[in-house]
């Protein structure tokens, strides 16, 4: 299920908490961090290789252009999502979706989120477009392999 959140609230401390989410989830695509936390976990191993999977099919479009049409998917990757307390209890996928200038990217870019939903099956999870960026959102709680 696609959520859109077109409008944001506009309060003065919602940028801040924004700003630090940003910055908590820069750290987060760190790959030291990642290795570490999969080593620390291999009850996660089989969501992490879903996870792959899925951000594989993201990457495949990421940057592709010529010299008419640009590609759909600007960057993609995944992570262990971190809350505000440094906790991880998600995984994350995100992809900043190049603005869909014709009928046809829209189609293209609904496609390739689509694709990755089912590679992410049988997980549960979240998908959240917000203005062109992607989050789709798994629960480490809510799967177990």
């Amino acid at each position: 299920m696609i959520f859109n959140v077109s409008s944001e609230s506009s309060g003065e401390g919602n940028n801040d908490s924004f700003e630090r989410e940003v910055e908590l989830i820069m750290e987060a695509f760190d790959s030291r961090l990642k290795e570490a936390l999969e080593h620390q976990h291999p009850e996660w191993r089989a969501m992490v290789e879903k996870v792959r999977t899925a951000t594989g099919i993201l990457k495949e479009y990421e940057g592709h252009a010529d010299y008419n049409v640009l590609g759909p998917i600007e960057y993609a990757d995944w992570c262990f999502y971190p809350e505000p307390d440094h906790t991880i209890s998600n995984l994350a996928i995100y992809a900043d979706l190049m603005p869909a200038r014709t009928d046809h990217d829209q189609k293209t870019q609904e496609q390739l989120i689509r694709q990755t939903e089912v590679a992410l099956h049988p997980l549960q999870f979240s998908t959240i477009v917000r203005g062109n960026i992607l989050t789709i959102l798994i629960p480490l709680a809510d799967n177990k392999f």
